[in-house]
């Protein structure tokens, strides 16, 4: 829900998709750092946008 943006269900619906994504392929990569991906995603998710995938605009 963070990813997606706080109150946005189509953007918690695509932020649950995205990590679900990263975390399989983190897990075809490595077999040991598939959530590694997941919290990479999340953290470069806030950092690039800190409203979410589908947050507020103003």
């Amino acid at each position: 829900m963070i990813i997606g943006g706080l109150g946005s269900f189509w953007g918690a619906l695509l932020g649950g998709i995205a990590l679900g994504i990263a975390q399989l392929v983190g897990q075809k990569l490595d077999s040991n750092a598939g959530s590694l991906y997941a919290h990479l995603l999340f953290v470069l998710t806030l950092v690039l946008l800190p409203r979410g995938l589908a947050g507020a605009r103003r």
